[in-house]
């Protein structure tokens, strides 16, 4: 099974019923387990990356109640459901709940719905350029927040907000 196929729980190496207590150990195992910094070879470097940003959406998923709680009733939806809700419908859910979170500050959620809404559509400026400012204020995702404001931009250069916020 691909790894963006699993399940959040598979991610972390839970069962569903985990509590609080375990699923930060797990987060924090797995950090120190797969940490990019251990590894010297440029593949296995960006492979540790890539892992530990499903590791990250994981914890920031089932460690805060509600969004757990969002996240588990998705799982027991009969599949017939979730195809009836289009892919553009989950995109536009995700943007909004997203940015509103960013807006008011809290940027774990934020980052969780917008890194999801980028798995469904990369090039979507807003969940790039929301992301992105999320990944500048914390010193070790600065890089990847600042190439993720610029595709943005790229992606929609007319869009002044765009400029207005990143120049601040």
């Amino acid at each position: 099974m691909a790894k963006s196929e699993q399940t959040f729980y598979e991610i972390l190496k839970l069962n569903r019923d985990a509590t609080a207590p375990q699923i930060s150990d797990a987060f924090r195992r797995l950090v120190r387990e797969h940490h990019p910094d251990r590894f010297k070879d440029p593949v296995e470097k960006s492979e540790a990356e890539s892992f530990l940003k499903e590791v990250t959406e994981a914890y920031n998923t089932l460690g805060k109640q509600g969004l757990r709680e969002e996240y588990d009733k998705s799982l027991t939806r009969p599949q017939s459901q979730i195809a009836q809700k289009s892919l553009q419908e989950q995109l536009r859910e995700l943007l909004q709940g997203g940015v509103a979170r960013y807006k008011s500050g809290d940027f774990t959620s934020a980052l969780a719905m917008l890194d999801h809404a980028l798995r469904i559509e990369p090039s979507s400026d807003l969940a790039l350029f929301c992301s992105g400012m999320i990944r500048m204020k914390n010193p070790h995702w600065r890089t990847q927040g600042a190439q993720q404001i610029e595709k943005a931009i790229e992606l929609n250069p007319f869009n002044p907000a765009y400029m207005a916020e990143y120049a601040d």
